[in-house]
């Protein structure tokens, strides 16, 4: 996660704590705002042109996510500019998940909805998997200075 390198170095373990989870959680609480912002104008502009939309916002907010600097390089402004960013994350994962799940079952032949609606929930769960074995391959690969410098974050990138 990139909270280790955001913040400051004197930061206390509680400080830590806080930020950990504020940079996790708060993509969980905007999903509902995403999904309520985005299955509004899906409804009025067509569900395939925000579900590329919400696609690009995650992929943008995810490479900058990857890009931020680290707290020894621009201070207080780094663990904001990662909360910033989760927030934009969490929006457009409302939007996509709930875009991506009624553009599959309205795009499925009709005896088929069930099994191609399915893919949407796969995908999740396949995300994680294919993050945590890309992470394991670069950190088996480096030393945990280069991880911690630039190897838990350009595979963020590359990944995006």
């Amino acid at each position: 996660m990139s909270s280790a390198t955001s913040l400051p170095r004197r930061s206390t373990s509680r400080t830590i704590l806080i930020a950990a989870f504020g940079t996790f959680g708060v993509a969980f609480v905007d999903r509902p705002i995403g999904a309520w912002i985005f299955g509004h104008f899906g409804d009025r502009l067509g569900r395939k042109r925000i579900l590329v939309t919400t696609q690009l916002l995650m992929g943008c907010a995810t490479v900058m996510v990857g890009a931020t600097p680290t707290a020894d390089q621009i201070g207080i402004a780094a663990p904001i500019l990662i909360v910033l960013l989760r927030i934009v994350q969490g929006i457009a994962a409302g939007g996509e998940l709930a875009g991506a799940a009624l553009f599959g079952t309205e795009s499925a032949p009709a005896g088929k909805r069930g099994f191609w609606t399915m893919f949407t929930s796969l995908g999740g769960g396949f995300s994680i998997v294919l993050a945590n074995a890309t992470l394991l391959a670069v950190g088996v690969g480096l030393s945990d200075e280069q991880f911690v410098s630039f190897g838990s974050r350009s595979s963020r990138v590359a990944c995006s």
